[in-house]
């Protein structure tokens, strides 16, 4: 067993999808958790608040400004006393495409968001995490470790965000801070169900086919027999972020169901 009672910790894009199920389980396990993202935020943080009793509050935020988060870990440590945790969920994905036929602007969205503002929030960060149990957790993808076709840059921003890791990793161990990422397969947020739909679309098909989609695929790719969910990761993430893991940094853990194995 293990508590995070009398941690501090941050979820960026935390609004819906994984980043809410990563708060829920967060706040569930005791933690203060919370909540930015460039949505409002303040009805996921209210829920959980009231549901888990834990301390949980919301906050609009672009991970790509730095000035607005070092303002952000300003309020939080002026609040609280400290901040221990850091999950840097936001993450923006693209139209299945092939490389030539992805619009330039999408590639520049994507890797601006997902690497480049995973590095921005973690740099903004380190000089506010607490030395000894600091948790710096970065959501990667399994598509990060494999690549596939049609999504080419997605699949190297979270290459790049699993290179990210390793390399903070190793530069905050003498400080205890660990460093690991999360790589999830296939869950169902709304980002999953927007990428079945544009597929919908793109096969000719109304968007309501997309649910027929994912269900096709998860019994046709997903060993384990089923879509993944927030909770899933929630429960992985707020385990890293424990005392349970303190040996565990730089690693890159599988949540995938078996879809791909590394």
């Amino acid at each position: 067993m293990y508590t995070l009672e009398g941690r501090v910790a941050l979820v960026t894009g935390a609004a819906r999808g994984l980043g809410a199920g990563i708060s829920r389980a967060l706040a569930a396990d005791g933690a203060t958790v919370i909540l930015a993202d460039v949505l409002d935020a303040a009805d996921t943080a209210a829920e959980i608040g009231a549901d888990t009793g834990a301390d949980t509050w919301a906050t609009t935020l672009d991970i790509r400004d730095r000035d607005a988060a070092t303002s952000l870990l300003e309020q939080i440590v002026s609040r609280h006393g400290h901040l221990d945790i850091l999950v840097n969920n936001a993450g923006v994905f693209h139209n299945f495409a092939a490389l030539p036929d992805i619009p330039d602007e999408d590639v520049t969205r994507v890797i601006d968001i997902n690497l480049r503002g995973t590095a921005v929030m973690s740099a903004a960060a380190i000089p506010f995490i607490s030395k000894g149990t600091g948790r710096i957790i970065n959501m990667a993808s399994q598509y990060g470790v494999e690549g596939r076709p049609g999504y080419a840059i997605y699949c190297a921003t979270k290459a790049g965000v699993i290179g990210l890791t390793q390399s903070l990793a190793l530069e905050l161990a003498s400080e205890g801070i660990t460093v690991n990422a999360v790589c999830p397969g296939t869950h169902l947020t709304d980002m999953l169900e927007e990428r079945f739909r544009l597929e919908a679309e793109n096969k000719g098909l109304p968007p309501e086919a997309a649910s027929a989609l994912i269900d096709e695929f998860a019994a046709a790719t997903i060993p384990v027999g089923r879509i993944g969910t927030a909770a899933d990761v929630g429960s992985i993430v707020s385990w890293i972020a424990s005392d349970a893991a303190s040996f565990s940094t730089g690693a890159s853990f599988n949540v995938a169901g078996g879809e791909t194995l590394f």
